[in-house]
Formats: structure tokens, C-alpha cells, sequence
């Protein structure tokens, strides 16, 4: 059997319910359920709660790694003759002589000079160029030009009329360099005697380019104003005849390679001047002629 019971006659012992509308439905000999609304209450008994143990939270310890501290070693510090930028660089190579010279033309300048110019070399070993140095050869006559560019030599004291060559090397504060190639070859000019004279054809002195060899020519004695022959009979070979007949003095004349006599017609051999054709009997007497510095000489 069900009593529905107004809450407000409710006994006062019952549980504190909300203060919402309460509706209690009893069923005979229990006390069912409180419906509280949306809320249900069980029965008689309250429901124990379970204390709620909490179990001790264990720390672990932590444990510090210790921190490496960065140390920095200080850098040496520079010698005050030394920079950074010195010390880093490479050692240069250390000096040596200069390379040889560049040999350049000779010329004879009379019976004991000569001229001989030169560059200088383009690598100097590193240390400057103080001086160049030439050398004859024959005869081992030195020259020296305190300077450190290139320039001329001037020789002296060379013997007359002889070949020469000539070397040149430079020198700095570490030595001497190499002997530069031989120069071209000069022979020096012949001395003149004083007592040579010079034969002139038309007025000018006769040269070497002036004859030919194996040619006869006529000429003038430059000291006595007379004519001579002149035959070349080979490249520095000379020979001087007169221009008269040895059979009774007739005037020669050159006649290809004969010198020919109009008063009888002797002959002589223009090269050697032997007779050839009579009635001439004795040579003609040769006269002594040399070429000196490319003219042509009585001596």
C-alpha cells in the first residue's frame, strides 16, 4: 500500500534533502527511494565513505651534473720585431748574384779602342746592381762601369790591328753573375807608320773597295804626286809597280793583263810584273804596298 506524503509532515530525522520540491514514495515496510528530482538517495543506512589514503610522494633526489666552465688559454702574445702578418708570410728566398748581362755590338774605335754596349739582366738576385765588368779576349783587359743599368763600354790599350771578342758580367752584394755570351768579333785598326803614303786615286784615298783581286789599277804616289800601278792579287795582298819600261823607259799602259811598252812592245805581267814579250829583259821592280784600316799604303 502506498502513502504519498507531503514532505512538510515529513518526520524530522530524515536526511536534509534539498529545498527543491521533494516527492517520497514509501513503499510498505522500506524505505525505497528519495526521488529528488534528477537525484536519487539510497536507503536507510548512510553509505560509509572510504577514507582516501594518500601515499607519500617520493622525491627523487636530482642529481646535478656538474657544467664543464669553457676556459680560454691566452695567446702568446707577439714579439715586439714580429707581427702577425710577418709570421704567417713565407720566408722569402735568400739573395743571390745576378743573372749574366745581354751582350751587345762591338766596334773597333782606331789601332787601340774599341766600344762594346750591353743590358743589363732583368733578375738582379735581389740585391741591387752595383757594377759591370767587361773583359778582352786575347789579352784579358778589363773594363769596369760603377752603375746598375745598362750602358757602352770604352776600351783603350787594345793592340792595333788585332781580333779581339769581348764578355761582360754584373756584380752585386752577393757576388757575380755568369759571363754574358761572346760579343761579335773587331779587329782593332792597324797603326799607320809615320813614314806610309797614302795612295789616292782621282784626288781620294784608294780602298779596299776600290780593287778588285786579281785587277790592276793606276794611281797616284800622294807624297810625290806620281802614277803607280796597284795590282791586288789576293784578298790583303798588294803589290805596287812603276809605270815605266825597263828596256829604255817607255810610258806603260794596261792592256786586260798586261802592261804594255808602245816604244818596242815589251810586256810585263800586270800581276807580277814579270816580262812577258821582249825586247825587255829585267822585271819591274815591285813597290811595297799594304792596305791599313781599309785604304791603301805605300810603306
Amino acid at each position: 500500500m502506498e502513502n504519498q506524503l507531503n514532505p512538510d509532515n515529513l518526520p524530522n530525522n530524515l536526511p536534509n534533502l534539498p529545498t527543491r520540491r521533494r516527492f517520497i514514495t514509501i513503499t510498505s515496510g522500506f524505505i525505497g527511494s528519495l526521488i529528488l528530482g534528477d537525484r536519487a538517495l539510497g536507503a536507510t543506512k548512510p553509505v560509509a565513505k572510504k577514507p582516501v589514503v594518500k601515499k607519500p610522494v617520493v622525491k627523487k633526489p636530482v642529481v646535478k651534473k656538474p657544467v664543464a666552465k669553457a676556459t680560454s688559454t691566452p695567446a702568446p702574445s707577439a714579439s715586439p720585431s714580429a707581427s702577425p702578418s710577418a709570421s704567417a708570410s713565407p720566408t722569402p728566398p735568400p739573395n743571390t748574384a745576378p743573372d749574366a748581362p745581354v751582350i751587345g755590338k762591338a766596334s773597333a774605335t782606331g789601332a787601340t779602342g774599341a766600344t762594346i754596349a750591353f743590358t743589363a739582366p732583368a733578375k738582379n738576385g735581389g740585391a741591387p746592381i752595383t757594377s759591370f765588368i767587361a773583359t778582352s779576349n786575347p789579352g784579358g783587359i778589363k773594363v769596369t762601369l760603377p752603375q746598375s743599368d745598362s750602358g757602352t763600354f770604352t776600351f783603350a790599350g787594345l793592340t792595333g790591328g788585332t781580333a779581339y771578342t769581348f764578355t761582360v758580367v754584373a756584380v752585386n752584394s752577393v757576388g757575380t753573375s755568369s759571363a754574358s755570351a761572346a760579343s761579335n768579333e773587331i779587329k782593332t785598326l792597324d797603326v799607320v807608320p809615320a813614314s806610309a803614303i797614302a795612295i789616292k786615286k782621282s784626288g781620294v784615298a784608294l780602298t779596299l773597295a776600290d780593287i778588285e783581286v786579281g785587277k790592276t789599277i793606276s794611281a797616284t804616289n800622294s807624297a810625290t804626286n806620281t802614277n803607280l800601278f796597284v795590282a791586288r792579287l789576293g784578298e790583303d795582298l798588294f803589290k805596287g809597280y812603276p809605270t815605266s819600261c825597263t828596256h829604255q823607259g817607255g810610258p806603260l799602259a794596261i792592256q786586260g793583263k798586261t802592261l804594255d811598252c808602245p816604244w818596242h812592245g815589251s810586256k810585263f805581267d800586270a800581276q807580277s810584273g814579270a816580262v812577258t814579250t821582249g825586247p825587255a829583259g829585267s822585271p819591274l821592280t815591285p813597290i811595297k804596298v799594304a792596305a791599313l784600316n781599309g785604304a791603301l799604303y805605300i810603306i
